[in-house]
């Protein structure tokens, strides 16, 4: 039979989405499940929710039809309801990974990121570490109140964003922001992205947001720090070294927590340190000059050490 049925609930009928044919419903329950997948465009973990209710369902497909309705409206509640569930599970998912103030990537992130760019093959010749401070948050926070800092912090979170393929923003701390660029071919690659962010801000028309940024507008000092891709033999010292002790996440950046020398973790946290190191250094190199405040350093991993070149 080919007219259509339609599956009533309360009186008023299903949306045309819901509907079904009469064969279709009687002969294959195969055949209904594999509709619904592709109707609703589920993934394999919502399709796995659901697949016990087409379980329960073949054991009613020689029932009456009407039965056989109840059961279906059933699956389709369920997977709504499921469905619900797992949008918003990923949006929290999503939230959690995102800073609120900036919306740049949690601390976290970035720890496991650079974590993994160290240990796993990748392509391009190095990577690079930049890291940003603005040099007159202070200024804003103590001369006109929090909420200056606070649009400052959200400006540039926006403007921070604005990157390469495959690289990621990161709210380091307080004002702090770090970039992890990856698949870099020269270490010249590295500064032009600095060079970029820095004149993204430089160029930002801050006075349209408050009057209050005409006498002394953003400014950033950045550090960075260029490293040549680990070479086979070292990214398996690194695995060898960090087999032999357990870090948990919230260990991985805290100074306090010792790691073995040449560990993967001991290996990020020089890096991000030899950032830092730059950064402050062209606050004191460049002080008020116009110029952009950049400094670099070169590195390769040898030995399980940071030696410059």
């Amino acid at each position: 039979m080919n007219q259509k049925m339609s599956l009533l609930r309360g009186g008023a009928p299903l949306p045309p989405e819901v509907s079904a044919t009469e064969a279709q419903l009687t002969g294959s329950v195969r055949y209904l499940f594999d509709y619904v997948a592709r109707m609703l465009k589920l993934d394999a973990p919502q399709l796995d929710l659901i697949r016990p209710g087409f379980e329960t369902l073949e054991l009613a497909i020689g029932d009456k039809i009407e039965d056989w309705n109840q059961v279906f409206l059933h699956v389709i509640e369920e997977l709504r309801q499921k469905g619900v569930e797992l949008e918003q599970r990923e949006a929290l998912l999503r939230r959690m990974r995102r800073d609120g103030r900036t919306l740049l990537y949690r601390r976290e992130m970035g720890e496991e990121r650079l974590l993994t760019t160290l240990r796993e093959e990748h392509r391009g010749n190095g990577f690079g570490i930049e890291l940003v401070d603005h040099d007159r948050f202070k200024f804003y926070n103590d001369t006109f109140g929090h909420a200056i800092g606070d649009l400052v912090l959200s400006t540039t979170g926006r403007l921070f964003r604005m990157h390469r393929e495959g690289d990621i923003g990161v709210r380091w701390g307080g004002d702090e922001y770090l970039r992890i660029v990856r698949n870099l071919v020269t270490e010249t690659q590295l500064g032009l992205v600095a060079g970029r962010d820095v004149e993204i801000v430089d160029s930002f028309s801050w006075e349209a947001l408050d009057d209050r940024f005409k006498e002394q507008q953003p400014r950033l000092s950045v550090g960075l720090v260029y490293c040549e891709r680990p070479s086979r033999e070292e990214r398996t010292r690194m695995e060898q070294i960090d087999q032999t002790v357990r870090i948990t996440p919230e260990q991985r950046f805290d100074l306090s927590v010792p790691v073995p020398e040449g560990s993967s973790w001991d290996i990020a946290r020089r890096l991000v340190a030899l950032a830092d190191e730059r950064m402050y250094e062209a606050k004191r190199h460049f002080g008020n000059s116009d110029e952009p405040h950049i400094l670099q350093t070169n590195v390769r991993i040898i030995g399980g050490a940071l030696v410059e070149i």
